[in-house]
């Protein structure tokens, strides 16, 4: 949703690294930038499957 403030979105990608904190320190490329999925709720960070 574009008419979230940039607030909210560096919040969701805080969020996703917390809630992700042990993967992300031991390999942070697992997770990649990309298009903001409806479908998600976590922001534009995913971690790559």
């Amino acid at each position: 949703d574009n008419s979230l403030p940039f607030m909210t979105l560096v919040e969701k990608k805080l969020r996703v690294i917390e809630d992700n904190i042990e993967v992300f320190g031991s390999d942070p490329s697992v997770f990649h930038c990309c298009h903001e999925d409806e479908q998600q709720e976590n922001g534009l960070l995913y971690q790559d499957t």
